[in-house]
């Protein structure tokens, strides 16, 4: 929201990490959403400490993988980060949409 206009002028794109991250799933759920069956997992993702000034609700996309391709493409939301004490590494929190289907309620 810009103050001074009072306008949404919506959300802005900007580069917070690209590098190396080891990605390690957490857990998987199903949840309805009207009618539709979402698969949701959360993943932790691991970078160096340094790697960014990362906050919940921040969205991150997965430009390359080595191991899972089909991660490649997907959009996570942050939804907690974790400073290492060590300084060695900060541990980021995301969801991850997997998948939709619909939901037979009858």
């Amino acid at each position: 929201m810009n103050t001074s206009t009072l306008l949404y002028t919506g959300d802005t794109e900007s580069e917070i990490y690209s590098g190396v991250a080891l990605v390690r799933p957490v857990k998987t759920t199903d949840e309805d959403s009207g009618q539709q069956q979402v698969t949701v997992s959360e993943v932790d993702v691991f970078m160096p400490h340094d790697a960014g000034d990362f906050q919940p609700e921040d969205l991150g996309t997965v430009d390359t993988t080595v191991h899972d391709t089909d991660l490649v493409g997907k959009t996570m939301r942050v939804t907690e980060v974790e400073y290492d004490s060590y300084l060695t590494r900060t541990r980021v929190r995301c969801r991850l949409n997997i998948g939709a289907g619909f939901v037979d309620t009858s």
